[in-house]
């Protein structure tokens, strides 16, 4: 997938991608939630005016989560809901 390669050489969406694995064992009411959600969707965003990657397939949270592994968690749960109800 094109995004994915361009995604990995663009050090805000590393910095976001870290953010997001570092979040995995937090609580899903964790004050660091809102701000992982806001961060990744704007930097989607701002993607989705990129035509050389074409219409985003998914939910932002939900490409976040399918660049890492089959893993879940609660807190990975909550990232993906505040991030439905800021767009």
């Amino acid at each position: 997938m094109f995004l994915q390669r361009t995604a990995v050489a663009d050090p805000e969406f590393r910095a976001i991608y870290l953010g997001y694995d570092a979040a995995f064992d937090w609580s899903p009411d964790d004050s660091r939630l809102p701000v992982v959600a806001e961060r990744a969707r704007l930097w989607f965003a701002a993607q989705d005016g990129d035509t050389e990657a074409g219409p985003p397939p998914d939910p932002t949270v939900t490409r976040l989560a399918a660049m890492t592994t089959a893993a879940s968690s609660p807190a990975w749960a909550r990232i993906a809901e505040l991030a439905r109800r800021q767009t």
